[in-house]
């Protein structure tokens, strides 16, 4: 996987100060404003703003996502939300 510099943000959700992001496939792309963005410590769907900062998505925004970019953005999320589970409850990653 290949992580680009993003400018230091917090995520909306957790509070988990994010610094870096990837694309799902893998191609170093960089994000641009409106680019949907899930943080990996607590699944949260993101959008990047115009400076590059994050904030919750419009419901608008995941509505207009094709389907299979739907449901893998959804399927990370739940990935994302399991392993983050059995960390709290179990400790384990």
């Amino acid at each position: 996987m290949v992580y680009v510099d993003t400018p230091p943000g917090l995520c909306p959700e957790c509070g988990r100060l994010l610094r870096h992001a990837s694309d799902m496939n893998g191609t170093g792309h960089r994000p641009k404003p409106g680019d949907l963005s899930l943080c990996f410590n607590c699944g949260a769907i993101n959008e990047f703003d115009v400076g590059l900062g994050l904030r919750p998505p419009s419901q608008e925004t995941l509505d207009k996502l094709p389907p299979d970019a739907a449901a893998k953005l959804f399927d990370a999320q739940r990935s994302i939300r399991t392993k983050a589970e059995k960390q709290r409850l179990y400790g384990v990653n």
